[in-house]
């Protein structure tokens, strides 16, 4: 994302995220929602804390919230980030 689309992203804190059916159903079949995809994008955006793939210009980003982390690895285009896979796990907590 150039320094532009950053600003303007700053400014409205709102991404247009373009999600395939096939990666909905991926979503759909994990228990992954749309906000927690939200959520991932847009911290890895404003903390920089992504992996770039120079291979295919993609990137994967996760972010933990509580007891799962979120794995979502996206492109960045003119008209949005475009989401690729998405994944997550659970960390079990043992008392």
């Amino acid at each position: 994302m150039d320094k532009e689309m950053k600003t303007d992203f700053l400014k409205n804190n709102k991404i247009n995220l373009v999600i395939s059916k096939e990666v909905s159903e991926i979503m759909e079949e994990r228990f992954i929602l749309l906000e927690d995809i939200e959520k991932v994008v847009t911290n890895s955006i404003l903390m920089g804390e992504r992996f770039f793939n120079s291979e295919d210009s993609s990137y994967l980003a996760n972010l933990r919230v509580k007891n799962v982390t979120y794995w979502v690895q996206y492109v960045e285009n003119e008209d949005g980030i475009h989401i690729i896979n998405v994944y997550s796990h659970r960390m079990e907590i043992v008392r």
